[in-house]
């Protein structure tokens, strides 16, 4: 059972990814011209190639278990288990003149066998014995204590629970390694089979297979069933999430796909954006310097004429003069020299404002102090 789980788990993933390898060499001419990873028709593929290897590979194995069952009381005698008493009775003889021990020259190998037919037909043609042999198998035949029917159904049953308890253990390990959907159909194969198995071993029903393995008794037909079980839950749980994939699923790869397209074009873009702009960059680093050491003159020129405060320095004209000097050194073909430009119109405009106010502001105060001393030369002369 764990070989079968090992390579359920790697051989079709691994053979699906070769077929479709060798589709593409074979129809696109190779990867360069392939569907890319992840897109919307390499999944359809995909899954076609999965579906296929795993559907091979599950006529293959029941193929296999159906060949390799082990060897049955029926089969060493020679018969079938709806061969009537009679029928027994003549392949044993048959069987009798091949391997008795008068008839072998004493032949290790062949006595052997005939012991072994011997014991065949001694258990077969006991009626009450070949009901539970057909029913439970070899777990029959092992058990010494058994005395009732009630002994051989128990002992029966403890054989079964060994296998579900270990497949119930293999799929709860796969679950938990594996998240995978289908749990639910998984869980209802294995409670299936097990519902029919009960029936066999308590005869409630005699032929859980009708009319399919007709050469098999019962507890074969029981044992093929447990095959078929696991390879149909792992069968689930391998294509159910690839053949009916949720919208979740299918929209998450349909993303992913969109945002590798989408960070792919973005990088384009940037690479293309910093090669147009590149001849200009130098030039921005430039005239981003001579405007700041205009701004910086024009600061200090003011500074200047306030801490002056003669009359002669008109500070308007004097950063006018800087201004216009200044400008002229700069290039005037870009956008930020002009907007520079205005900015410092925009200050040589506020300065001849504010000169303008002291000036007017001092002929007052000029005329009032003269105004003011020809009134007291004439208080003097009336004294």
């Amino acid at each position: 059972m764990f070989m079968q789980i090992v390579m359920w788990s790697f051989v079709p993933g691994v053979a699906t990814s070769i077929l479709q390898k060798m589709y593409y060499r074979v129809r696109y001419g190779g990867k360069k011209h392939s569907p890319p990873a992840g897109s919307p028709l390499f999944s359809k593929h995909y899954r076609f190639f999965y579906a296929a290897v795993i559907g091979t590979y599950l006529v293959y194995s029941l193929t296999s278990s159906y060949h390799n069952m082990p060897e049955s009381l029926y089969d060493q005698l020679g018969a079938s288990p709806t061969s009537s008493v009679a029928e027994l009775k003549r392949s044993f003889r048959t069987m009798s003149l091949r391997y008795h021990p008068d008839k072998t020259d004493g032949n290790p190998e062949l006595e052997k066998q005939f012991i072994i037919i011997r014991r065949a037909y001694d258990m077969l043609k006991d009626g009450r014995s070949r009901t539970y042999y057909d029913r439970m198998g070899s777990s029959m035949l092992s058990c010494q204590n058994c005395i009732t029917e009630r002994d051989f159904v128990t002992n029966g049953a403890m054989m079964a629970l060994i296998f579900y308890l270990a497949t119930g253990l293999a799929l709860l390990l796969m679950t938990f390694v594996r998240r995978t959907t289908g749990q639910y159909w998984r869980w209802s194969v294995m409670l299936m089979v097990a519902s029919v198995e009960i029936g066999v071993l308590t005869g409630s029903i005699a032929d859980p297979m009708p009319g399919l393995l007709a050469s098999r008794a019962p507890f074969e037909k029981i044992g093929f069933l447990h095959d078929v079980s696991f390879c149909i839950a792992i069968l689930i749980s391998q294509l159910h999430g690839v053949l009916f994939p949720s919208t979740e699923r299918e929209l998450a790869e349909v993303t992913d796909h969109n945002l590798l397209q989408m960070e792919e074009i973005v990088e384009q873009s940037l690479l293309l954006l910093d090669e147009s702009t590149k001849p200009y960059q130098d030039e921005a680093g430039t005239l981003e310097g001579e405007v700041d050491r205009a701004i910086a003159a024009l600061g200090l020129t003011t500074a200047a004429n306030h801490s002056d405060g003669g009359s002669k320095h008109i500070p308007g004209r004097d950063m006018s003069e800087m201004l216009t000097a200044t400008a002229g050194e700069l290039p005037c073909t870009s956008s930020s020299s002009s907007s520079s430009s205005s900015e410092s119109e925009s200050e040589l405009d506020d300065s001849e404002a504010e000169a303008s106010d002291i000036r007017t502001t001092a002929k007052a105060k000029k005329a009032s102090t003269a105004k003011t001393a020809s009134k007291v030369k004439a208080t003097e002369k009336t004294v």
